[in-house]
């Protein structure tokens, strides 16, 4: 039986080529960039690995890498973004509190 056929008894219709039987897939593993899946037979054991070409993950990967960059783009430097000025812990704290409190407050419906 050649691979095609043997996909489609297997993996289409569900059914062992040695016992007739119900065939589940047993793993599914893209990890190496191919995607290759195990189906296994519960009645008599029989199993098969099935190797359906690239996975998903590197067919993206491949795509977005080849799009194309314009050369002003490469060679801008990332923004910098300016850093907040360190509050004293206990600030902070309390100002999340108050904050907290006054939201509980509107939940509950009374206004202050």
């Amino acid at each position: 039986m050649d691979e095609k056929a043997l996909y489609e008894m297997v993996c289409v219709k569900r059914r062992c080529p040695e016992c007739n039987g119900e065939t589940h897939q047993t793993e599914k593993e893209t990890f190496t960039g191919r995607e290759m899946r195990e189906y296994q037979c519960k009645a008599c054991g029989w199993r098969h690995i099935f190797e359906l070409g690239p996975a998903l993950w590197t067919v993206f990967s491949n795509a977005n890498n080849d799009v194309p960059r314009s050369p002003d783009v490469a060679r801008e430097p990332a923004p910098s973004l300016p850093r907040a000025s360190a509050a004293p812990a206990g600030l902070c704290a309390d100002r999340l509190r108050l904050t907290v409190l006054r939201c509980w407050r509107r939940l509950c419906g009374r206004q202050d």
